[in-house]
């Protein structure tokens, strides 16, 4: 499945929403409960564990659809931020991901790609350039010592002597 398919970002949505209602209940059950007294039968806790569990069965749905490896790191991010109860943080991983993962970003990413690759190949032909540069330049070296002058080499490469003159100063 593609990750930025409408399946997997509805699936994605539904688990970022879930970790984020974990970790409102875990925010509520830390400051309800700010000595860390047995809290099992309070509301919040019961509440946390509701909640757990679907988030639980969420995640194992979106596993399910694809990218196990890559999910885990996620979720391991998200676990942490969750077990603080830092509901700001797992706020913002939701916000990254569905960022990440949506159709905008996609297209940005693709035309990112093919930006790249065009860069690479300008490189390439710089590169190349760069070195017939030399070649030509040396040759006019070689040229001027066989008795060659630069107006000959000019008229014999369409280019005028200022261009032939530089040419020789480069090498």
């Amino acid at each position: 499945m593609n990750p930025r398919s409408p399946d997997f970002v509805h699936a994605l949505t539904l688990v970022l929403n879930a970790a984020v209602s974990v970790a409102r209940a875990k925010s509520d059950l830390l400051s309800a409960n700010p000595d860390g007294t047995d809290t099992a039968n309070t509301v919040a806790a019961r509440q946390l564990h509701v909640l757990y569990t679907q988030s639980t069965m969420l995640r194992h749905d979106l596993n399910i659809l694809a990218f196990p490896d890559i999910m885990s790191e996620l979720y391991e991010e998200l676990d942490k931020a969750i077990s603080r109860g830092d509901v700001t943080a797992v706020e913002r991983i939701r916000e990254r991901e569905l960022a990440a993962h949506s159709p905008e970003v996609s297209r940005v990413c693709e035309v990112d790609n093919k930006i790249r690759n065009i860069e690479s190949q300008i490189d390439h032909l710089r590169s190349q350039l760069s070195e017939l540069e030399d070649s030509r330049a040396h040759s006019a070296i070689t040229a001027l010592w066989s008795g060659i002058t630069p107006e000959q080499i000019a008229n014999a490469t369409d280019r005028n002597v200022t261009d032939v003159n530089n040419w020789l100063q480069n090498v």
